[in-house]
């Protein structure tokens, strides 16, 4: 967190006592989070250059750095693929990869993108060749 210079995290009550008290907290299981996920179409402004994540990978050095990842590589990622796979609002999408793990943008903004749905499976059931999904 210090190398990344992380200054907010979004979290919820029981892990933010672990975090560092100089990084603000939003809570998403508090009031200023609800109050906020009342909205109806709030307007965010952002630029396509404005950075979506920064993921941390140690490459081919082992030494860890940080990956810029731009607004516009995640849209360009999606909309290219919507034209060869023809996803629709009507698709149902599952997200089985960490969200630490760069996969993740395809499967959760590939769905939201399209106006799909997305289903967050937890991690036992992505690891129990037993389990059957069927939507």
């Amino acid at each position: 967190m210090k190398d990344a210079g992380v200054k907010n995290v979004i979290t919820v009550e029981e892990l933010s006592n672990q975090l560092p008290k100089s990084i603000k907290k939003v809570l998403l299981d508090g009031d200023s989070f609800l109050r906020y996920s009342n909205c109806l179409n709030p307007r965010i402004n952002f630029d396509e250059c404005d950075l979506a994540y920064v993921i941390y990978t140690s490459g081919s050095t082992g030494n860890p750095k940080g990956v810029m990842v731009k607004n516009k590589n995640i849209t360009r990622l999606i909309l290219s693929a919507r034209e060869v796979f023809n996803f629709t609002n009507n698709d149902v999408w599952t997200m089985f990869h960490s969200y630490a793990f760069d996969y993740s943008v395809w499967e959760l903004w590939g769905a939201l993108l399209n106006g799909a749905k997305v289903i967050i499976l937890p991690y036992k059931v992505t690891r129990d060749d037993k389990v059957h999904i069927i939507v």
